[in-house]
């Protein structure tokens, strides 16, 4: 019974077969080249890492300003 090749398997023990059946792809081929497999660093993109590392920038530069102004190191002109 599961020596035979699968020539010699009765057409109607494909059929009435809970598994896949034969003419079924049992991989989706379309998955893997429509979406990519790993997304940068935390999931994502360049684009919004750049953001992201441009407004930690930003604030960096403004609160570093607010601190040098805060103890007196700078004085702004007037």
């Amino acid at each position: 019974m599961y020596n035979q090749p699968p020539e010699e398997l009765p057409e109607e023990s494909q059929e009435s077969s809970p598994f896949f059946s034969m003419d079924q792809p049992v991989f989706n081929s379309t998955m893997s080249e429509d979406q990519p497999e790993r997304v940068g660093l935390f999931g994502l993109t360049p684009v919004q890492r750049f953001v992201i590392m441009l407004l930690i920038f930003i604030m960096t530069c403004v609160l570093g300003s607010l601190c040098l102004l805060m103890t007196g190191k700078v004085v702004l002109p007037m």
